[in-house]
């Protein structure tokens, strides 16, 4: 099953474990990429996960989430024209804040997902909203946090 990790899933083993719903985010991600090591999930990402990567901050940070990207990713999704009407449209419809976050569903949707995977707040509370849109598009992808995805296993 083909699964597309938004940015945030892939930085959050590096987050401060102190907070408690990340220290739940990094259990359930953890148990997810011991599904991605059994091929369970191919991992999708995009040039938008690889753009965000390069604006960590931290070196070390940075390098340990490259490291781990080419670890566990199966396929890359090039943004082109199809992606960028998908994004626009979303952003338009949805009003999904972050444009980065629109191009994320559209890379998704584009290479067949059956989930999108984020720890964002505003994607997962217009996960039903944009399902609807994208639907119209006759595109289907199920937006979800890592704790919502471990529960249907």
């Amino acid at each position: 099953m083909k699964i597309y990790l938004d940015t945030n899933v892939i930085c959050r083993p590096f987050d401060d474990h102190t907070q408690e719903r990340i220290a739940k985010e990094i259990t359930a991600i953890s148990k997810l990429f011991v599904y991605i090591s059994s091929r369970m999930f191919d991992v999708v990402i995009s040039d938008i996960v690889l753009s965000e990567i390069t604006l960590i901050k931290n070196p070390i940070k940075r390098e340990l989430v490259e490291l781990l990207v080419t670890e566990i990713t199966t396929k890359r999704v090039s943004v082109g024209n199809c992606e960028i009407t998908i994004a626009d449209l979303l952003q338009d419809k949805c009003k999904i804040n972050d444009y980065m976050d629109a191009l994320h569903v559209a890379s998704a949707v584009t290479a067949n997902c059956k989930y999108l995977v984020t720890c964002d707040d505003d994607l997962t509370r217009k996960a039903d909203f944009i399902k609807k849109e994208l639907i119209k598009s006759a595109y289907k992808i199920e937006i979800v946090n890592p704790l919502d995805l471990i529960k249907e296993d």
